[in-house]
């Protein structure tokens, strides 16, 4: 195959009848049925690209009369009035000649570059900018894999850190001096820190304990007036107490039951729900560690939890009756809040054993119902918002608590 036919083959999609109109310009042209050299596209003629001269011809076209040959005289315009843009790009045109000039046959990488049957690797570069990487399945695997690895990592990293805080004097010269501040907001920031810190990490928890936290976290609860505050000192003494008996006896023998009960008195629903579902979580975790007898540590557990005996206490301060006024309060002032009396009610269920004589019938038989019926509702549903599950559990809870006499429905 010569290069001029590959040329042939590159322009042949720019030969067609254009229609121009007069010029300025006084060079002529008389069209016959043979191909001349035209300096541009005129009416009614058929027009090529000699590509082996280098110049464009022209002729009539078949159907045009002799008449017409030798009377029309047409001139020359020097730009297109059509369009200002010019009919080729010549210098595309060039940087094109060249990459073919001389080589009539592509060269093995022009062929891969053209070829649509690409490799596997080539397809994941070529969309890597769209980030829509295709994964086979082992590759979904690993790349899991290699995310758990990453989140043990940071785990251990933020234990390592909260070690290193300690090492630092962090506590004494960061925590204590800004929960002593009247800026409720670095407060608060500072007590999710604390929290952060004593959470699950035993040498941090020890060094709390050890530099009064449990004392500082209660004056905050008994004496801040902030909502939000109070809800961050909240989650900060339950890090430090979860499975740490000697800080739960601390907390006892600072007066924080008493607090905990002045709470639950004076402060608003959402402060007192998370104090309820704190003591139960303590009280869940006593009970848990009488029963787990397979621990090798079950005499040492049993002995630390029975020391701080935190139910006997709790029953002493009224639990009982509170549990039991709280759940009154709530499906009496916001009965569509089945998050706060789903909390309320595995609370009394703990100590269901204890206080049972102190609940309410009326309103744990009122709401069996209630959550019997919308489960039953949303078991006709089968979209995504459909909530039965969580009714049912809560219709189960209400049995679960009442004596068998007042149970009366079934699902």
């Amino acid at each position: 195959m010569s290069q001029y036919v590959i040329w042939l083959l590159i322009f042949m999609t720019f030969i067609s009848d254009i229609i121009c109109s007069e010029s300025k310009d006084d060079d002529t042209f008389i069209p016959t049925h043979e191909w001349q050299v035209v300096r541009r596209f005129q009416k009614g003629l058929h027009v090529r690209m000699n590509l082996e001269a280098g110049v464009t011809e022209a002729k009539l076209l078949n159907k045009e009369s002799e008449e017409l040959k030798n009377k029309a005289v047409m001139k020359i315009p020097q730009k297109d009035i059509i369009s200002d843009e010019p009919l080729l790009d010549t210098k595309g045109l060039k940087e094109t000649l060249k990459r073919i000039k001389g080589d009539d046959i592509l060269k093995p990488d022009e062929i891969r570059k053209t070829n649509k049957l690409r490799s596997y690797e080539e397809l994941k570069k070529e969309i890597n900018s769209l980030n829509l990487i295709p994964k086979i399945g082992a590759e979904v695997l690993r790349d899991l894999l290699t995310q758990h690895k990453e989140e043990i990592k940071k785990e251990r990293h933020d234990f390592d850190n909260g070690v290193e805080f300690v090492r630092q004097n962090g506590f004494q010269e960061v925590i204590y001096k800004n929960l002593n501040m009247s800026d409720n907001q670095i407060k608060q920031e500072t007590l999710k820190l604390f929290g952060s810190l004593v959470q699950n990490n035993g040498k941090v928890q020890i060094h709390a304990l050890e530099t009064s936290g449990v004392p500082v976290l209660l004056r905050i609860l008994n004496l801040e007036q902030s909502v939000e505050v109070k809800s961050r000192a909240i989650h900060a003494m339950s890090c430090l107490l979860r499975r740490f008996p000697l800080a739960q006896l601390r907390f006892v023998e600072n007066g924080g039951l008493s607090v905990v009960m002045k709470i639950l008195e004076n402060d608003p629903m959402r402060v007192q729900i998370k104090l309820v579902t704190l003591m139960n979580d303590l009280l869940m975790e006593h009970k848990q560690a009488l029963q787990d007898k397979h621990n090798e540590n079950h005499d040492l557990l049993v002995s630390q939890y029975q020391l701080v005996n935190l139910e006997k206490l709790l029953l002493e301060q009224q639990w009982c009756e509170y549990l039991n006024k709280l759940l009154y309060l709530i499906a009496a002032t916001d009965p569509e809040d089945h998050d706060s009396i789903e909390k309320c009610m595995l609370a009394m269920h703990t100590v269901a054993d204890k206080c049972l004589s102190y609940y309410s019938k009326d309103i744990l038989v009122s709401l069996q119902e209630k959550y019997r019926l919308l489960a039953l509702s949303d078991l006709d549903r089968s979209d995504e918002f459909s909530n039965s599950d969580f009714f049912t559990n809560l219709y189960n809870l209400c049995r679960n608590i009442l004596p068998q006499k007042y149970i009366r429905n079934e699902l």
